[in-house]
């Protein structure tokens, strides 16, 4: 019975490893408002008397160049993530407006996101290095590239004037590789590719291994007692 319980704990604790890595995870936001039950959320709020700079371009990776849109008090919400393999990943940003509709865009940007000073009219691409982005009500699907174990910022925003807040969703798809975290977390997993093919490391050969011996262990274990069980009948 102690093994067994071994047993379980172990593959509870490998599933809930897994579920931090939140690629393909479908992510629901309140515009403008910060909570913190919403994974990797940093920031929320109003940017008042802010000209919106935005971009048309597509591909991956991005080439993006930012152009005038109005100025605006959009309400916003920033994420901050991380690309945890030590390489580089190219990504897809599927993005639903939800009731937020048409007046809503975003940035995708290197790094942690740095938001021009209220009613500068700066162009944001003068202080981020911005991956790709989308027209207020535009794309809502881009590709853009991340270098290995390197955060990246999205800067959700609702140009409706007056301010108003909506709900969206957004997913982020990504390649084969891709161990999709918050941007403060400390891992870094080293993956070995081979032309186009990644190859397991060593440590996660070890893993697997060691997940199919205590496998193994637990099927002999249930085995085991149940054949007791049916001797003692």
């Amino acid at each position: 019975m102690k093994r067994l319980t071994i047993i379980l704990c172990f593959f509870a604790f490998a599933n809930y490893a897994q579920s931090q890595n939140l690629a393909g995870t479908t992510i629901d936001a309140t515009m403008g408002i910060m909570d913190n039950s919403v994974p990797c959320m940093v920031d929320a709020g109003t940017m008042f008397g802010l000209d919106i700079w935005l971009n048309n371009s597509g591909g991956c990776p991005g080439d993006p160049s930012c152009g005038f849109f109005q100025n605006i008090d959009p309400m916003y919400n920033t994420f901050y993530f991380k690309n945890a393999i030590d390489l580089p990943v190219c990504l897809t940003l599927n993005f639903t407006t939800g009731s937020c509709g048409f007046n809503t865009g975003f940035w995708i940007v290197d790094g942690e996101f740095e938001p021009s000073p209220p009613g500068s009219g700066m162009n944001p691409c003068n202080n981020n290095t911005v991956l790709q982005s989308s027209t207020i009500g535009g794309t809502t699907s881009v590709g853009f590239e991340v270098e290995g174990c390197s955060p990246f910022s999205i800067n959700f925003h609702n140009g409706t004037f007056p301010s108003v807040q909506c709900t969206y969703s957004f997913t982020i798809e990504p390649d084969p590789l891709l161990d999709l975290r918050c941007g403060d977390d400390t891992l870094c997993v080293e993956k070995v590719r081979i032309g186009g093919t990644p190859v397991p490391t060593m440590t996660e050969w070890g893993l697997f291994l060691f997940g199919l011996i205590l496998l193994t262990l637990g099927v002999v274990t249930i085995y085991n007692m149940s054949a007791v069980r049916i001797a003692d009948k």
